[in-house]
């Protein structure tokens, strides 16, 4: 029986920019942060930056926009 032929790394690319663009648009499909988290890291594994993610974190807390539990979102406070 022959070996089945792996994708192509342009087809993996391909596939996982499309799986982080549906991630992002519909993030409780994959399980929310975790599952953009996942995609993100495999993405950037294949792309030869496997500590882009961490930087991205770094530039975020830089900004105040990264907390121990993730992304910390900006919204209005809404008072009564």
């Amino acid at each position: 029986m022959a070996a089945p032929v792996l994708a192509s790394s342009e087809d993996i690319h391909g596939y996982l920019v499309e799986r982080l663009n549906f991630a992002l648009r519909r993030p409780e499909v994959l399980g929310g942060e975790l599952g953009i988290r996942m995609v993100l890291d495999h993405l950037l594994f294949l792309e030869r930056q496997p500590d882009g993610l961490l930087e991205e974190q770094h530039r975020l807390a830089e900004r105040g926009a990264w907390t121990s539990r993730g992304v910390s979102l900006f919204h209005p406070r809404v008072t009564s």
